[in-house]
């Protein structure tokens, strides 16, 4: 519920190697990664709060189409029968996307198209108002929203199309600021995958420990794998890290806005 997959076993839940168990946790994976709001409306006022929120849609969306494709990917590519390849795939797409980041699989293993998706769902994260970390699905569907504003402009350039969240315009402050925080969030990420290569370490280990710690992940690839630990990272990296886990929970503008002086002159 807290979407932080710390386990006392090394083969996280792999380690139990049972099927309920994984659907158990899936489950509450799946709740933790909504908004709380939603589950407050939909327990005490409206029943039907989430089947109309947008950002809840989206993020059932995103599950199933991550799912039907990891699916497939691993039955193709990693010989597993369907019934396997799902079972891995809905824990692994959900773990990830909520950014809580158990494992019943060793995914480092897994093909390089396999990997490919649970790297962009590394990116998204889990919705507003929830534990998981992450850029949030919000973010994304309004980015989605925005660019598809933009492209209708740039064919009919007198038009005036706002976007709308939940049947309601989205204000342009608004807008401005999402696009400055994911901005922001990939210099970030930019920066300290940069150190970590310059410190010896391969550019897939670099870029996804610094989304897995940005996002409050846990695993990536490589080095870091969701098997293995981030004790192979050398200590300026470690630093680097701590503090893009700070960052990212902190959702980066209220650490810029501290480490403005004018924060601190007022």
């Amino acid at each position: 519920m807290a979407c932080g997959g710390f386990s006392p076993y090394a083969d996280s839940i792999a380690a139990f190697g049972n099927p309920l168990v994984e659907g158990i946790i899936t489950l509450f994976m799946f709740v933790a990664g909504a908004n709380f709001a939603l589950h407050y409306r939909m327990l005490y006022t409206k029943k039907k709060s989430m089947i109309h929120d947008n950002e809840f849609r989206f993020y059932f969306v995103i599950i199933i189409v991550a799912t039907i494709l990891l699916t497939a990917l691993l039955w193709r590519d990693m010989s597993m029968n369907v019934t396997m390849s799902f079972r891995y795939a809905v824990f692994q797409v959900i773990s990830i996307l909520t950014t809580t980041g158990f494992a019943t699989n060793d995914f480092n293993l897994w093909s390089d198209s396999g990997k490919a998706v649970l790297l962009a769902l590394m990116f998204i994260g889990g919705c507003a108002g929830s534990t998981a970390g992450g850029i949030k699905v919000v973010r994304v569907l309004l980015m989605l929203k925005y660019a598809r504003r933009e492209l209708f402009k740039a064919i009919h350039p007198k038009s005036v199309k706002p976007i709308k969240f939940n049947n309601k315009i989205v204000p342009d402050n608004i807008m401005n600021a999402i696009i400055s925080f994911v901005v922001i969030y990939f210099l970030i990420l930019i920066a300290s995958s940069g150190i970590l290569a310059i410190l010896g370490m391969d550019l897939i280990s670099s870029i996804t420990a610094s989304i897995a710690t940005l996002g409050n992940i846990g695993p990536g690839f490589n080095l870091i794998g969701p098997m293995a630990n981030f004790d192979v990272v050398p200590p300026l990296g470690k630093l680097t890290l701590i503090a893009n886990m700070w960052i990212g929970r902190l959702e980066i503008f209220t650490v810029i806005v501290m480490l403005t002086p004018e924060f601190w002159t007022k």
